[in-house]
């Protein structure tokens, strides 16, 4: 190998090592308000999940088929609460405040915000996966099971409903405005997903619909690894989405936008 090769080498190893350091600097910064609100932040990805959950099972009972798909259902409600809304919300008050203009300056790509907000959001969600998982288990007593396709899809699923939380930020008059529209977007991406019901029960319209709904595959995937089973179609479907949010991120994505 020759010297400027070599250089070349070691050039690219220091880019690529500086591009890590810009993306966890911008993790540590997302994280920096939690410092005074996260028990606020803790308890509204836990508390609409955990209400969902005891509503279903008052009038379901220990139907053990059904209360699977709530125990998921909910889930995918704490991961869209944590993830798109939040991210929306987020976005929303940047632009009022134009603190775009600040991240404009430096040496990141617009996808790496957007990675450093849902990462704080799913992160903040996991204790609220786990509550749901156990109350399921042990207060219901589900047959349910814990592995690690579990995971692997609740910290991929946030990152595939990005470009939707982008889009209500950047597209939203201001931050009120942008609370609002995510509150009405996060139920439409729920309910008409076969989420908290089999997709049998959907009817023939909402059925196609749902298949461009990442909600779907996600839920899919989380039941399957709630019963033991690894849902490797579901998981690269989900993969699939958040490649196209992240591509639709750099290329739509304008730092300057008013």
């Amino acid at each position: 190998m020759t010297i400027k090769e070599l250089k070349s080498n070691a050039l690219y190893r220091s880019q690529n090592k500086l591009k890590l350091l810009n993306q966890w600097v911008l993790i540590k910064s997302a994280f920096a308000d939690l410092r005074l609100n996260w028990k606020f932040s803790f308890l509204v990805v836990l508390i609409s999940p955990i209400s969902f959950l005891a509503f279903l099972y008052i009038f379901v009972g220990d139907n053990n088929n059904y209360m699977i798909y709530a125990l998921s259902g909910n889930m995918v409600m704490s991961m869209v609460t944590g993830t798109m809304l939040s991210l929306g919300q987020e976005f929303g008050v940047l632009k009022e405040i134009r603190g775009f203009d600040f991240y404009a300056v430096l040496p990141i790509r617009r996808f790496n915000l957007v990675v450093a907000y849902v990462t704080k959001a799913t992160i903040i969600g996991l204790p609220s996966y786990l509550i749901i998982f156990l109350i399921g288990k042990y207060l219901l007593k589900l047959d349910v099971y814990f592995n690690i396709s579990l995971l692997l899809v609740l910290l991929i699923a946030g990152y595939s409903l990005s470009a939707v939380g982008v889009f209500i930020g950047l597209r939203s008059r201001d931050a009120k405005q942008a609370n609002i529209i995510t509150q009405i977007v996060q139920p439409i991406i729920v309910f008409v997903s076969p989420v908290f019901i089999p997709e049998s029960a959907l009817p023939p319209l909402l059925l196609y619909i749902a298949h461009i709904f990442p909600t779907r595959y996600a839920a899919i995937a989380i039941r399957n690894a709630l019963e033991g089973s690894f849902d490797w179609i579901s998981i690269l479907v989900l993969c699939v989405f958040c490649l196209i949010s992240f591509i639709w991120i750099e290329k739509h994505m304008d730092w300057r936008i008013n």
